[in-house]
């Protein structure tokens, strides 16, 4: 799940600036530990690229994000 913030919001992240962008992976109790874990891991590495960021932020419709996670994040799940 994500969610795009109106507002950023102040979060004790890293870099300590705020978000604008939240994320939510919902996976079944059985699959915690693998499918939690790789997901987590294509995410972080799909948000580290720029242009994803970006394309997150102007999105206007669900088929967009999920046409900018598609191929890194859903590949394989």
């Amino acid at each position: 799940m994500i969610v795009r913030l109106n507002t950023a919001v102040d979060w004790d992240s890293l870099d300590s600036k705020p978000i604008q962008l939240a994320i939510a992976l919902l996976i079944p109790e059985g699959e915690a530990g693998t499918t939690h874990l790789k997901l987590l891991s294509r995410v972080a590495k799909t948000l580290m690229k720029s242009d994803v960021r970006a394309g997150l932020l102007e999105a206007e419709s669900a088929e967009a994000i999920v046409a900018l996670f598609g191929e890194d994040v859903l590949a394989d799940v």
